[in-house]
């Protein structure tokens, strides 16, 4: 299913392919073009910098993941840096297949899924709590982008739960929809019927750009 042409204008550009890296031959230029599973490898073997271009590489797309599935009043940092802290610690249990990029969104959804679970418990035990406030700057406040962008992400953010992680994994990150349901845990039909709701209410929203 292709993106709406509005949707794409917010796509980050891929990074390039990079040849393996061996961890005794590491230097800082190396380091950051290196493939993720080469990045897991010298990490492993103790290389610091290694894990500072993991988290440089995926800090803003496990940050816009956590965003859009959080309820409000939760702080999208928060779970950010416990999803790399998880990382972290369950590296040594990575399989390196070339599919880094999806454990790791898998851990900030199960992060998310975490949240939600200790937000029921509060809830539970707190009768008069009062409604939460959304924390955490808005994902079109966040860096430098066009007024379209800013238009797209403003409407994503606006979007029901349900359809706002599949928006931003599979149009804004690119990943196919096959990944995207192992991220999140759902069918593909299920997410194949949420993204086309999410492009309808999109489309109403940024009629004035895509009339």
């Amino acid at each position: 299913m292709n993106a709406p042409a509005h949707l794409t204008a917010a796509a980050p550009v891929a990074a390039p392919v990079a040849p393996r890296l061996t961890v005794t031959a590491a230097t800082p230029g190396s380091l950051e073009a290196a493939a993720d599973d080469a990045l897991v490898m010298a990490a492993r073997a103790g290389e610091a910098r290694a894990l500072d271009c993991l988290v440089t590489r995926y800090r803003s797309r496990v940050y816009f993941l956590v965003r859009s599935l959080l309820p409000p009043g939760v702080d999208p940092e928060d779970a950010t840096q416990e999803t790399f802290a998880r990382a972290v610690a369950a590296l040594s249990s990575y399989e390196p297949q070339g599919r880094f990029r999806t454990w790791l969104l898998t851990i900030a959804a199960n992060v998310c899924r975490s949240v939600h679970r200790r937000g029921r418990a509060r809830r539970e035990t707190s009768l008069d709590e009062s409604a939460p406030t959304a924390t955490g700057p808005p994902m079109w406040e966040l860096g430098e982008r066009s007024a379209l962008q800013r238009a797209v992400l403003r409407a994503v953010d606006g979007l029901p739960a349900l359809y706002r992680a599949p928006v931003v994994l599979h149009y804004l990150h690119e990943l196919p929809l096959a990944e995207v349901a192992q991220v999140l845990g759902r069918s593909r039909p299920a997410l194949k019927m949420q993204l086309w709701r999410a492009r309808v209410l999109l489309a109403r929203e940024l009629a004035e750009w895509v009339g």
